[in-house]
């Protein structure tokens, strides 16, 4: 009998499938280092290899997702396009050089 917790199952579901995993992640750093392509269509071509080797199932990579975080990135994108369209980025810049310029 294994002395490690039953959540070790909810964590780790297809621990078999640790070499496929291990493989999309050297392919992904690989593509981000090579910089052919943008490093979020690196990451979805590790993600996407993952769920066809069955490293993750969609239940999982769901549960795995921080719904607040993602909400907050969604809100933050209207937000920055309107500071940059009024100037108020510039302003910003601006002051925190002359603040922080003679450092």
């Amino acid at each position: 009998m294994s002395n490690l917790a039953a959540e070790v199952e909810a964590v780790a579901p297809a621990a078999s499938q640790a070499p496929h995993a291990i493989f999309c992640l050297i392919l992904m750093v690989t593509m981000m280092a090579i910089d052919e392509i943008p490093n979020f269509i690196s990451v979805l071509i590790a993600c996407l290899l993952m769920g066809k080797f069955r490293c993750i199932d969609m239940e999982s990579a769901y549960r795995a997702i921080h719904w607040p975080s993602i909400m907050l990135i969604v809100g933050m994108m209207p937000f920055a396009l309107a500071l940059q369209k009024t100037g108020g980025i510039d302003l910003i810049v601006n002051l925190l050089i002359d603040i922080a310029g003679g450092m």
